[in-house]
Protein backbone atom coordinates (compact mmCIF):
# COMPACT_ATOMS: atom_id res chain seq x y z
CA UNK A 1 0.00 0.00 0.00
CA UNK A 2 1.35 3.27 -0.95
CA UNK A 3 2.07 6.05 1.52
CA UNK A 4 -0.71 8.88 1.94
CA UNK A 5 -3.54 6.32 0.77
CA UNK A 6 -6.26 4.36 3.14
CA UNK A 7 -7.81 2.57 0.29
CA UNK A 8 -6.49 -1.24 -0.10
CA UNK A 9 -6.36 -2.97 -3.15
CA UNK A 10 -9.53 -5.00 -3.46
CA UNK A 11 -8.77 -9.27 -3.14
CA UNK A 12 -9.19 -10.97 -5.91
CA UNK A 13 -11.88 -13.40 -6.01
CA UNK A 14 -10.17 -16.42 -7.77
CA UNK A 15 -11.53 -18.83 -10.10
CA UNK A 16 -12.15 -21.58 -8.23
CA UNK A 17 -14.19 -19.78 -6.10
CA UNK A 18 -15.81 -17.59 -8.58
CA UNK A 19 -16.86 -21.39 -10.40
CA UNK A 20 -18.33 -22.65 -7.00
CA UNK A 21 -20.15 -19.26 -6.70
CA UNK A 22 -21.91 -19.24 -9.86
CA UNK A 23 -23.02 -22.81 -10.09
CA UNK A 24 -24.35 -22.31 -6.54
CA UNK A 25 -26.87 -19.27 -8.01
CA UNK A 26 -27.54 -21.64 -10.80
CA UNK A 27 -28.12 -24.77 -8.44
CA UNK A 28 -30.51 -22.17 -6.19
CA UNK A 29 -32.17 -20.41 -9.30
CA UNK A 30 -33.23 -24.28 -9.61
CA UNK A 31 -34.38 -25.18 -6.79
CA UNK A 32 -36.85 -22.41 -6.54
CA UNK A 33 -38.31 -22.96 -9.83
CA UNK A 34 -38.94 -26.11 -8.49
CA UNK A 35 -41.17 -24.79 -5.92
CA UNK A 36 -42.23 -22.22 -8.17
CA UNK A 37 -40.81 -19.12 -6.74
CA UNK A 38 -39.79 -17.07 -9.70
CA UNK A 39 -39.08 -14.24 -7.80
CA UNK A 40 -36.25 -15.87 -6.10
CA UNK A 41 -35.27 -17.97 -9.18
CA UNK A 42 -35.16 -14.89 -11.00
CA UNK A 43 -33.23 -13.02 -7.99
CA UNK A 44 -30.54 -15.52 -8.08
CA UNK A 45 -30.24 -16.01 -11.83
CA UNK A 46 -29.25 -12.61 -11.65
CA UNK A 47 -26.73 -12.99 -9.06
CA UNK A 48 -25.36 -15.46 -11.75
CA UNK A 49 -24.94 -13.75 -14.80
CA UNK A 50 -21.88 -11.80 -13.97
CA UNK A 51 -20.16 -14.83 -13.00
CA UNK A 52 -21.44 -16.66 -16.00
CA UNK A 53 -20.44 -14.76 -18.28
CA UNK A 54 -16.68 -14.36 -16.54
CA UNK A 55 -16.06 -17.32 -18.12
CA UNK A 56 -15.21 -18.86 -21.95
CA UNK A 57 -17.35 -21.15 -23.41
CA UNK A 58 -14.52 -22.24 -25.04
CA UNK A 59 -12.66 -23.03 -22.14
CA UNK A 60 -9.86 -25.77 -22.00
CA UNK A 61 -11.20 -26.75 -18.48
CA UNK A 62 -14.08 -29.20 -18.90
CA UNK A 63 -15.37 -28.40 -15.11
CA UNK A 64 -15.94 -25.08 -16.13
CA UNK A 65 -17.27 -26.26 -19.42
CA UNK A 66 -19.80 -28.41 -17.66
CA UNK A 67 -20.36 -25.74 -14.83
CA UNK A 68 -20.97 -22.84 -17.33
CA UNK A 69 -23.38 -24.95 -19.31
CA UNK A 70 -25.28 -26.22 -16.79
CA UNK A 71 -26.02 -22.73 -15.85
CA UNK A 72 -26.99 -21.91 -19.18
CA UNK A 73 -29.92 -24.31 -18.75
CA UNK A 74 -30.61 -22.55 -15.54
CA UNK A 75 -30.91 -19.21 -16.90
CA UNK A 76 -32.81 -21.01 -20.00
CA UNK A 77 -35.15 -22.55 -17.86
CA UNK A 78 -36.12 -19.19 -15.81
CA UNK A 79 -36.72 -18.00 -19.40
CA UNK A 80 -39.35 -20.68 -20.14
CA UNK A 81 -40.74 -20.58 -17.05
CA UNK A 82 -41.65 -16.94 -17.75
CA UNK A 83 -43.32 -18.25 -21.37
CA UNK A 84 -45.47 -20.96 -19.34
CA UNK A 85 -46.47 -18.25 -17.03
CA UNK A 86 -50.16 -16.89 -18.13
CA UNK A 87 -50.40 -14.06 -16.09
CA UNK A 88 -47.98 -12.56 -18.18
CA UNK A 89 -48.12 -10.70 -21.20
CA UNK A 90 -47.95 -12.05 -24.65
CA UNK A 91 -45.35 -10.06 -25.71
CA UNK A 92 -43.26 -10.68 -22.94
CA UNK A 93 -43.80 -14.84 -22.73
CA UNK A 94 -42.71 -14.96 -26.54
CA UNK A 95 -39.46 -12.67 -25.65
CA UNK A 96 -38.95 -14.98 -22.46
CA UNK A 97 -39.12 -18.52 -25.41
CA UNK A 98 -36.79 -16.71 -27.41
CA UNK A 99 -34.65 -15.86 -24.51
CA UNK A 100 -34.89 -19.37 -22.86
CA UNK A 101 -33.96 -21.12 -26.13
CA UNK A 102 -31.40 -18.84 -26.75
CA UNK A 103 -29.89 -19.58 -23.44
CA UNK A 104 -30.60 -23.66 -24.28
CA UNK A 105 -28.85 -23.37 -27.75
CA UNK A 106 -25.76 -22.15 -25.56
CA UNK A 107 -25.84 -25.05 -23.18
CA UNK A 108 -26.15 -27.68 -26.23
CA UNK A 109 -23.12 -26.12 -27.86
CA UNK A 110 -21.28 -26.20 -24.94
CA UNK A 111 -22.48 -30.10 -24.63
CA UNK A 112 -21.57 -30.27 -28.16
CA UNK A 113 -18.37 -29.36 -27.60
CA UNK A 114 -17.53 -32.22 -25.40
CA UNK A 115 -18.13 -34.61 -28.33
CA UNK A 116 -16.11 -32.31 -30.65
CA UNK A 117 -13.22 -32.96 -28.31
CA UNK A 118 -13.87 -36.77 -28.42
CA UNK A 119 -14.16 -36.23 -23.73
CA UNK A 120 -18.25 -37.05 -23.74
CA UNK A 121 -19.59 -39.20 -21.75
CA UNK A 122 -22.77 -41.22 -21.04
CA UNK A 123 -23.59 -37.92 -18.65
CA UNK A 124 -22.85 -35.02 -20.99
CA UNK A 125 -24.69 -36.98 -23.52
CA UNK A 126 -27.74 -37.36 -21.52
CA UNK A 127 -27.45 -33.58 -21.25
CA UNK A 128 -26.73 -32.73 -24.58
CA UNK A 129 -29.85 -35.00 -26.07
CA UNK A 130 -32.00 -33.13 -23.08
CA UNK A 131 -31.16 -29.78 -24.02
CA UNK A 132 -31.69 -30.98 -28.06
CA UNK A 133 -35.28 -32.02 -26.36
CA UNK A 134 -35.80 -28.60 -25.25
CA UNK A 135 -34.94 -26.85 -28.11
CA UNK A 136 -37.44 -28.79 -30.39
CA UNK A 137 -39.83 -28.10 -27.91
CA UNK A 138 -42.33 -24.63 -28.13
CA UNK A 139 -44.30 -22.95 -25.50
CA UNK A 140 -47.76 -22.19 -26.88
CA UNK A 141 -48.32 -18.74 -26.50
CA UNK A 142 -50.75 -16.49 -27.74
CA UNK A 143 -54.55 -16.85 -29.38
CA UNK A 144 -53.61 -20.21 -30.01
CA UNK A 145 -52.41 -21.42 -26.89
CA UNK A 146 -55.99 -20.91 -25.62
CA UNK A 147 -57.69 -23.03 -28.38
CA UNK A 148 -55.24 -25.77 -27.50
CA UNK A 149 -52.71 -25.80 -30.81
CA UNK A 150 -49.70 -25.49 -29.77
CA UNK A 151 -47.38 -24.94 -33.50
CA UNK A 152 -45.33 -28.17 -33.02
Amino acid sequence: MRRGTNRQAPIPIFPLLRLYRMRAYCRLTDAELAISDLAKARRYAELSLPLVNAFSPTSPDLKILNAVGSCYESLGNVQRFIALDQSVSTVNRQAAETEARRWYQKSFDLWTEWNWRGTATPESEAERRKLQRLLKTTVPIGPDAVSGQSGR
